[in-house]
């Protein structure tokens, strides 16, 4: 049985259109039941809800309880229920009508696959109506990248995704460092396997930004692999959003990740050019008009309060782990693509001194 969650929030017409392309999955219909947790939910999203009485559970919500905590709570009903597999979908998207048959071709394909990420499709990059299945459109995300001070990223963003295919290996399901959660299909047993207090599987502290990042990484190292699902087709209407509380949740969510998940000689070995590189951003920050979310981030992430929460969860999850560094340290990137807040110098300069720097080091990592 394969439970779909559908995170709502303040977007009724969104809802609508995603719901909508749900529904008419070309799957059995007993084999999918639809889950949507309406955060802070209003008369609006009621409404639209309504409409598909009797289709769907609905879990209303009174606050807003970010993505992570929503989710979760979607997904422990799902488990709950029975559960085999657990798709997480934003409602901002459309799917195609074969998207989750290919979701589970590849979760059924190799019983080690924890996570399987469905093609993330910018919406209205084609010439149709959005919903299109072929080579055409660019590209959201193919499945996300880490760079080695801890930033996550979409993969192939805004690339033409007939030319992202040729490059590609590992057909029929390339494997990802770690799967987006626009759409991605997540196996129950992985998710009880990886699940710590609070990060079931999404950790709960970190609101929004990097959750996704966080599970990918604790599913290879609890010994599941993530892997990319070509032929199950999501369009994503993405719009890219510079907040300062974006920014804020972004670097306090990196530092967590890689206080918690990294082993404590992996963390020393960063640390030489992470300290300066540090440095170097908050300069950045300054000049770009956000340091103050990022001094915020650093307080935020360093308090005494969090440290002894980080602790805990390091403990938690260095507990669940089957695998080295390694198997992370290997899919680390020392450049950021195709993103939305480019620096010139920094892709210029500072880039090719990370990855000089890296290629000496990363082979030192074998615990």
């Amino acid at each position: 049985m394969v439970y779909v969650i559908v995170l709502s929030y303040h977007a009724p017409e969104d809802l609508r259109r995603c719901l909508g392309s749900v529904l008419r999955a070309d799957y059995p219909p007993e084999r999918f039941r639809v889950v949507v947790v309406d955060n802070e939910a209003t008369a609006e999203t009621a409404a639209v809800l309504q409409e598909y009485a009797g289709q769907m559970d609905v879990l209303p919500q009174r606050e807003n309880t970010g993505y992570a905590r929503g989710m979760n709570i979607g997904i422990r009903h799902a488990l709950a229920a029975g559960a085999e597999y657990v798709v997480v979908l934003n409602q901002d998207t459309l799917v195609e009508s074969d998207w989750l048959r290919h979701l589970v071709m590849a979760m059924e394909s190799d019983r080690t696959i924890g996570a399987a990420q469905a093609r993330v499709m910018l919406a209205g990059s084609t010439d149709g109506h959005g919903l299109h299945g072929s080579d055409d459109g660019l590209v959201n995300s193919i499945g996300n990248h880490i760079h080695v001070f801890g930033f996550g990223f979409a993969g192939g963003h805004r690339e033409q995704w007939g030319e992202l295919r040729r490059r590609l290996t590992g057909f029929p399901y390339p494997e990802v460092t770690y799967p987006s959660g626009a759409a991605v299909m997540l196996r129950a047993d992985a998710v009880r396997d990886v699940a710590v207090p609070g990060a079931e599987p999404f950790e709960e502290r970190y609101f929004m930004y990097h959750e996704d990042l966080d599970l990918g990484v604790r599913l290879w190292l609890g010994g599941w692999r993530c892997v990319l699902a070509p032929q199950a087709v999501v369009w994503h209407a993405y719009q890219f959003s510079r907040s300062m509380q974006k920014l804020f949740w972004m670097e306090r969510n990196r530092w967590w990740f890689l206080l918690e998940n990294f082993r404590l000689p992996t963390l020393l070995l960063l640390a030489p050019m992470l300290i300066p590189a540090e440095l170097g951003l908050l300069v950045i920050a300054y000049r770009n008009g956000w340091a103050r979310e990022k001094l915020r981030a650093w307080c935020a992430a360093l308090a005494p309060s969090a440290l002894r929460t980080v602790m805990r969860q390091r403990h938690a999850k260095q507990a669940k782990r089957r695998n080295s560094d390694r198997v992370i340290i290997k899919r680390l990137t020392t450049r950021i693509s195709n993103q939305e807040m480019p620096n010139a110098f920094v892709e210029r300069f500072v880039d090719p001194v990370i990855s000089a720097w890296w290629r000496i080091v990363r082979n030192v990592v074998v615990w």
